[in-house]
């Protein structure tokens, strides 16, 4: 009954979460209210909003920092600089789930920094919890909310203290928080149409009706000619519903697939829905790598398929665990894909990195040397790779991978889920 409260309230698939954790979450939360009885447990919570979200606050993942996905904010400030010649008028914006706040600030900055007059920008930042928005709303951040650095022009919206970065007023003033879920019936706040939705690593923890609905409430809220900002590990969920790319590199930018071709903004590369382009600096952990890969014209891993026991939906779950940590189950999804296709290199990537992860050098080696086989352009795989063999002072070898995969960065590369997934646990948060 608990888990039937919960998905309703916010989505959140048991399945995904672990259950040991929920139940670790419920038995917790019974302890504290001094409760032996579940069913007086149950009649609390269900009447209780503050209760419930005390509940299931430990199973809320408040990962996220400054300017991810970089891509994303260079696209972001050339559609918005397009919007206001043609429109005149504030531009709408909503952060779903925002987390403690360093998206809807980073959003912000980037419009300000962009000329944009603070008085056209409206942000509405939504997350299911609490202490994140607390913490959203003091806006003092350490070191660990800048993971890809401080771009330059930014610096002036940060007051540095120590090794304490508080954001300007100005930046705060155009972000207003709210405490709210995707499905709450008062969501959402105003009743005109965003032009702009950032929704990053939500629907990963989500079960497949979930993720249903919360696409239709996303469409609704979006305006017809809107765009639509997703995490790496979510384009598959989104190329079977009524979206397209809007084909700018690594930016995880979609449209709805009904707008008209003379509404379609900014460039139009014949770049593939799911690109990360990758170019920065891998972070030192393997697993928290930001790398990701291109795109082949071929589409032999493609998470379009339609049924549940696809391999691409099977790929898409094995990269939701990883991200959330759960690192045995992910290997059991890879192994069972493998099983009936020997020839997927997006399996091999994820087995690769996971193997990589838990310091099975040889296992991950030998994983992600198969991914690179099977698809020589496969850039994450060869990162990785490259990563691996310098962790093991194998320098040489690192070195000619590293040069490889620099000569395909501009070449198309691998659609599969493994190119959308970061593999940093829990890297976005589902506190919607």
């Amino acid at each position: 009954m608990i888990e039937e409260i919960v998905r309703e309230k916010t989505g959140l698939d048991f399945e995904i979460l672990g259950r040991k954790n929920v139940e670790n979450a419920i038995s917790t939360h019974m302890r504290k209210m001094g409760f032996d009885n579940p069913k007086e447990h149950l009649d609390l919570i269900s009447g209780s909003e503050e209760h419930f979200a005390e509940m299931i606050q430990p199973l809320l993942i408040p990962e996220t920092w400054f300017f991810r996905y970089n891509e994303s904010f260079t696209f972001l400030v050339a559609h918005a600089e397009k919007f206001m010649a043609e429109h005149k008028r504030a531009i709408r914006i909503l952060s779903i789930p925002c987390s403690t706040g360093e998206e809807p600030y980073s959003i912000a900055m980037a419009l300000l920094a962009s000329e944009i007059p603070e008085k056209l920008i409206a942000i509405d930042a939504v997350d299911l919890s609490r202490p994140s928005l607390k913490k959203a709303a003091r806006a003092v951040y350490g070191m660990n909310s800048f993971r890809g650095g401080i771009p330059e022009p930014m610096n002036r919206y940060f007051l540095i203290n120590n090794q304490n970065y508080e954001v300007v007023q100005q930046v705060k003033d155009i972000v207003r928080f709210q405490n709210f879920s995707i499905f709450d019936h008062g969501f959402p706040l105003h009743r005109d149409p965003y032009d702009l939705i950032f929704c990053r690593n939500m629907l990963i923890y989500f079960s497949t009706e979930a993720q249903t609905e919360a696409v239709k409430i996303l469409s609704r809220l979006l305006s017809k000619t809107g765009i639509l900002f997703i995490g790496h590990a979510e384009s598959g969920v989104l190329a079977r519903k009524e979206f397209e790319s809007v084909n700018f590199p690594s930016s995880f930018a979609f449209r709805k697939n009904d707008t008209a071709p003379g509404d379609k903004p900014v460039r139009t590369h014949k770049t593939p829905v799911m690109e990360n382009k990758g170019r920065h600096a891998p972070s030192p952990a393997p697993v928290k790598s930001e790398n990701t890969s291109k795109k082949t014209e071929t589409r032999t891993n493609s998470v379009s398929l339609k049924t549940p026991n696809d391999k691409g939906m099977m790929l898409e779950r094995a990269a939701a665990f990883a991200d959330n940590g759960r690192l045995q189950e992910a290997e059991a999804l890879c192994i069972e894909c493998i099983s009936s296709d020997k020839l997927n290199p997006s399996a091999y990537y994820i087995l690769g990195v996971v193997c990589l992860s838990q310091g099975r050098m040889q296992e991950a080696e030998k994983a992600l040397t198969k991914a690179v086989y099977l698809n020589p352009h496969y850039y994450d795989a060869l990162i990785q790779l490259a990563l691996l063999k310098e962790r093991t002072g194998k320098n040489e070898e690192a070195s000619r991978i590293r040069l490889r995969a620099e000569k395909i960065t501009d070449a198309p590369a691998l659609s599969s889920i493994s190119s959308t997934m970061n593999l940093t646990i829990g890297s976005g948060g589902n506190g919607q």
